[in-house]
């Protein structure tokens, strides 16, 4: 209940059940570490905080919950591990670090009392009830360790040992949901060891956002078979490796920039909707669905590559927004593998080379779901009924 401040050394609080933290616990020697260990709960009362002069901290709650409010490790890293669920207190509580891992048998943060951070890089591991992260500056995704030293009941420098913990990229458990926002800044999906960045296992689905800045997957997504929304004021980036994947669910993906995605990049659903939605122009990997349609609307559309298939679907809907926008280009054709199409065009004209059979008809309304804050997908995004093939320009279909 009172405050300890260690201007040494390296610090550890244990309890053998409940660790309840109603006073601050501070290092203010450089680099030392702090070391919390519950083996139930570990609780952080309203206004405490845990801080360190850039050095590693690291608190667990093996078979309970993690409640925090405000951490800081400077530039080191934090590590919070609960058995249970992790949360912090409210709107207030903050966790500041360089890099932060979140492990937590069912959930880290709520949809209605969200993890705040100020950090540069995570990871996390969550559950059933998933992660729900605000992010105040440019935040990557990746792989961190983070190393506390365990004091014993001697005190001594030779008996100090090492706890360490590894993680990487994002993954989610158990039909947890995934949302990850940004409010100031980019947002970077990086892989670990493996090409993959984040894993969602079962019908979780996917949300992730930036308020002022750019989107950047240079690693894959993987949603099991939840519906994955991406959202960017800014633009949105697809490396080789940044794949996004999910068995039933629809990809939605909406941008105030430019999307750009690399020859061989992909965006692949079996039985969903993709609707890439951009008010910049829109460079094409490889977007496919088996038995969902296909809607985009760009300022103008064209083909990151050149022999493979750009767009395999049902049906395809394309709106060209910009007046001297264009679909495709006379030397590089947009590829497509799809039975129906309804298209409008700009001046810059249309170009498509088809694999099969085509049908251009009246396109019924294609609808997509959105991933909202609160892991939820609703119906929101309905494209309206299009008809016809038209161009302002140059019209080649082959």
């Amino acid at each position: 209940n009172a405050a300890i401040t260690n201007s040494v050394g390296h610090t550890s609080l244990q309890a053998g059940r409940d660790l309840l933290v109603n006073a601050s616990v501070s290092n203010s020697a450089d680099a030392m570490t702090l070391d919390l260990l519950a083996g139930r709960n570990l609780v952080m009362a309203d206004g405490t905080q845990l801080s360190s002069s850039n050095g590693d901290i690291r608190a667990e709650a093996t078979s309970g919950d993690l409640v925090t409010e405000l951490l800081n490790a400077g530039t080191a890293n934090i590590a919070l591990l609960a058995g249970n669920r992790l949360s912090d207190r409210d709107g207030d509580s903050l966790i500041t670090a360089s890099g932060l891992i979140l492990k937590a048998g069912t959930a880290a943060g709520s949809s209605s009392n969200v993890l705040n951070t100020n950090i540069d890089l995570i990871s996390a591991q969550v559950g059933s009830e998933g992660l729900f992260l605000t992010e105040t500056n440019d935040l990557t995704i990746g792989a961190l360790s983070v190393a506390a030293q365990r004091v014993d009941s001697s005190a001594q420098n030779d008996a100090l040992s090492a706890i360490s913990t590894t993680q990487e990229d994002l993954n989610s458990l158990d039909n947890g949901a995934v949302i990850v926002t940004v409010t100031a800044g980019d947002l970077t999906l990086n892989g670990g060891t493996d090409e993959a960045g984040l894993t969602a296992t079962g019908s979780g689905n996917v949300r992730l956002q930036t308020l002022s800045g750019n989107l950047n997957l240079n690693a894959g997504l993987n949603a099991g078979s939840g519906h994955i929304s991406l959202l960017a004021e800014g633009a949105v980036s697809q490396s080789t490796i940044g794949d996004l994947s999910t068995t039933v669910g629809d990809i939605d993906l909406q941008a105030t920039g430019n999307v750009g995605m690399a020859d061989g990049a992909t965006s692949t659903t079996t039985d969903g909707n993709i609707r890439y939605a951009v008010s910049g122009d829109l460079t094409l990997g490889g977007l496919s669905s088996n038995t969902g349609d296909i809607s985009l609307i760009a300022n103008s559309i064209s083909d990151a590559g050149s022999d493979e298939i750009d767009l395999s679907a049902q049906q395809l809907r394309v709106s060209i927004t910009g007046a001297a926008g264009g679909f495709g280009s006379g030397d590089n054709a947009i590829e497509t593998a799809v039975g129906t199409l309804s298209a409008q065009s700009g001046s810059a004209g249309f170009f498509l080379l088809e694999s099969d059979a085509l049908t251009i008809t009246e396109l019924a309304a294609i609808t997509t779901q959105h991933v909202n804050a609160d892991g939820t997908a609703a119906d929101s995004n309905t494209d309206a009924v299009l008809s016809d093939l038209v161009s302002q320009g140059a019209l080649v279909l082959e």
